[in-house]
């Protein structure tokens, strides 16, 4: 009996505790219609998988990262919750460059695009990285700034 126990019921018990233990516990996963209308979208994608990934910012100040097979923010992942006053610097800038008035779509093998929404409207520009055409400058360091925002602050969290 002593020897059952050592042999098999010790080690069945240890590797339940400490299995059990080690579960990391994913958090959930949240919709577009759950958020805040007043939100930035950016993301980029297509190429042979056909994927998209990329970040949405609310105005309410969640930050969330998005992967999709339709290049539309399908189930969403919070990295981040900070201040509004933090991320109106991206509303801001949108607003100063005229991004409502801009009509640039572009696409090629793989596309990135910006996407901004409120409660009235939905505006996007797309461009492709391959096609030739590149999106404006302030598009472009638009978008390399929201991504670099969510991912630096994304580690300091």
């Amino acid at each position: 009996m002593k020897r059952i126990f050592l042999y098999f019921i010790f080690p069945t018990i240890t590797l339940l505790f400490f299995g059990c233990a080690s579960v990391i516990q994913t958090p959930p996963k949240l919709s577009m219609q759950s958020l805040d209308k007043n939100a930035i979208i950016t993301g980029m994608g297509g190429g042979f998988s056909g994927n998209y990934d990329g970040f949405v910012i609310t105005h309410l100040g969640d930050v969330l990262s998005w992967q999709s097979p339709t290049g539309k923010p399908d189930s969403l992942l919070l990295i981040f919750h900070t201040s509004a006053d933090s991320v109106n610097f991206f509303f801001r800038y949108l607003d100063e460059i005229g991004f409502n008035e801009l009509t640039f779509r572009s696409s090629g093998n793989m596309n990135s695009f910006i996407e901004r929404t409120t409660p009235e409207m939905q505006h996007r520009i797309q461009w492709s990285s391959d096609g030739g055409i590149t999106a404006p400058p302030e598009i472009s360091t638009f978008y390399s700034l929201v991504r670099n925002y969510a991912l630096r602050s994304a580690r300091k969290k």
